[in-house]
């Protein structure tokens, strides 16, 4: 610099062209350090007053790298404050505080700011939660807290307030989980709980759910039904009986009080249509019975395994049945091959 102003000395004062290069060469300084960080701390505290306090946050942690002071360093502080992050608050008002102590500048300013650094300190020692974990008896447990893991017990941790969630696992143990929230100075202490085993069991007793995708088994369902209709016609049948008793009994009456019918009581003639009812209800619970069960005999036979049942089954399509009273007498009579 010194050579470059001794060198301007000799030419001409009013020679347009050298003041024209030394306008350059001034233009073209680059700032100092201390002007960079100046400009930094400026634009921080112009966000800040707007409330951009992230932007402002990242403004005066650009400045404090390239120079570091106390006024810088309190509105860092104020800034996380803001943003309730602190701890992060805490740290850099400690930091403040150093640097007002080892300021070289003026003892107002020194003394300035390591009182507001100090007053912050106090404030957030009162204000910042503190949590006191007691380990859990179970030997082997992990703990996180909001996923990082913690390795200090039985001593107070001091956090941020906010909501919190605590882990615990272990190998062949039930995990652990609880949330709870930390308020502003609150002090909580929590005692971890033990951990419940995990009993395996033997692969032995292990039960295996298998979803039985198979098709149901058509030939247990079509057996129901031949023995309903041998069942349902064996009772018929045998119902049959006691009407026909009655009536065959109420004949016997009718036969011995009136041998003939032209000399019979017309008071008897009630007695007459009650025998006859009951002749026709006999037998058509018989009639009906035997046709059951002859059809239930029939599927029942028909009811063949594999090739044999498709055989049997195109035979049955050629089986007659008939039911009723021929001249022989009632009953059922069938024809075909089984």
């Amino acid at each position: 610099m010194r050579a470059a102003v001794a060198l301007a000395a000799l030419l001409p004062l009013d020679s347009v062209l050298v003041r024209s290069a030394w306008a350059q060469v001034a233009s073209s300084a680059a700032p100092t350090s201390e002007e960079l960080a100046e400009q930094k701390f400026r634009e921080g505290r112009a966000a800040q007053d707007k409330g951009l306090y992230r932007e402002a946050l990242r403004l005066f942690e650009e400045s404090v790298r390239i120079k570091s002071s106390p006024a810088t360093l309190l509105n860092l502080g104020n800034c996380h404050v803001q943003l309730g992050e602190l701890m992060k608050a805490l740290a850099a008002f400690q930091l403040a505080h150093e640097d007002a102590q080892n300021w070289k500048g003026s003892d107002e300013l020194r003394n300035q700011w390591e009182q507001e650094a100090q007053g912050h300190i106090e404030d957030l020692s009162q204000s910042i939660p503190e949590l006191i974990l007691r380990p859990s008896p179970s030997p082997g447990v992990s703990v996180q807290l909001n996923h990082n893991p913690v390795q200090a017990f039985n001593q107070p941790l001091r956090l941020d307030p906010g909501r919190y969630q605590i882990e615990l696992t272990a190998a062949q143990k039930r995990p652990f989980s609880q949330e709870f929230v930390l308020a502003l100075g609150q002090k909580l202490e929590i005692a971890l709980p033990p951990l419940e085993d995990v009993v395996p069991v033997p692969a032995a007793e292990q039960t295996v759910l298998v979803r039985d995708t198979a098709p149901p088994d058509e030939s247990d369902q079509s057996n129901v039904l031949p023995w309903a209709l041998m069942g349902g016609g064996a009772a018929l049948v045998a119902g049959s009986l006691i009407p026909g008793l009655m009536a065959n009994s109420k004949a016997n009456e009718l036969e011995q009080a009136c041998p003939s019918k032209q000399n019979c009581d017309p008071a008897l003639q009630d007695e007459r249509d009650s025998a006859a009812t009951l002749a026709v209800v006999s037998d058509v619970l018989w009639i009906t019975g035997l046709v059951s069960a002859g059809v239930g005999v029939t599927l029942f036979v028909l009811d063949l395994p594999s090739g044999d049942q498709q055989a049997a089954l195109d035979d049955a399509t050629r089986m007659k049945l008939r039911a009723g009273c021929f001249e022989s007498g009632c009953g059922v009579s069938a024809r075909g091959r089984f």
